[in-house]
């Protein structure tokens, strides 16, 4: 063969022969190597599972339409839902109340020197905000008469108040009376209503969201001293 013939028949990407190496070869790409035949020009058994796609750079796959209508759904989707986890656990207050008349339940004075203890009991409702539910550990009340502390107590509570719901309970303080004007006031007959003014501090500890919280409440009740039917 003419090797200038055979020269130009490769340039033309033409298939050619070579005795002496008993394989054949096709130029592809106008020079490159084929970089699955390995210069071959064919697919080695076993590997014809092994290609190598090549894409246009100006193929209409590499351009997806609608990007921005994806991501922007995306982003709306992940605040929606940011938003609901916002709503439902971040941690809200409480509503405490102090109901009605500070009740006395109990009464006890001592006739020989000016003396009187009354056990007073007092109705809160706890309403709950948030939509997880809170542990009610105690009540303390601090009772003070002419801003002097005259009893205080700690009632434990224990018990659970579910997400937006309320819960009423009561709280009990005794106070100790040692103003002889006072006890004559209670325990005489010339005045018709026996009524003392004081100032309560109540202090309700609470759990929620595993930390420990308090709310104070201060409110003024008139309080009934009168003795009650019993030993004395």
């Amino acid at each position: 063969m003419d090797p200038a013939s055979a020269d130009k028949d490769f340039k033309r990407g033409s298939t050619s022969t070579n005795s002496t190496s008993n394989f054949t070869y096709e130029e592809l790409s106008n020079g490159m190597t084929c970089p699955t035949c390995e210069g071959t020009g064919k697919i080695p058994r076993g590997r014809e599972d092994d290609l190598v796609a090549l894409i246009p750079f100006t193929d209409d796959r590499l351009k997806p339409r609608r990007t921005w209508l994806y991501v922007f759904l995306s982003i709306f989707a992940c605040a929606v839902v940011a938003g609901i986890l916002v709503a439902f656990l971040i941690p809200r207050p409480i509503l405490l109340q102090q109901l009605g008349d500070v009740q006395t339940v109990a009464t006890w004075y001592n006739t020989s020197k000016p003396e009187m203890k009354l056990t007073l009991q007092t109705d809160f409702e706890v309403y709950n905000y948030n939509f997880f539910s809170l542990t009610e550990q105690s009540m303390s009340i601090i009772a003070r008469w002419s801003e002097q502390v005259i009893g205080t107590n700690v009632t434990m509570l224990n018990a659970t108040t579910g997400g937006r719901q309320s819960h009423q309970f009561s709280a009990n303080v005794t106070v100790t009376i040692t103003e002889s004007v006072l006890v004559s006031h209670c325990v005489g007959t010339a005045t018709p209503s026996h009524l003392i003014y004081m100032q309560f501090t109540s202090e309700f500890q609470y759990r929620l969201m595993s930390q420990d919280q308090q709310e104070t409440d201060i409110y003024y009740k008139p309080v009934s001293c009168s003795p009650l039917p019993g030993p004395s």
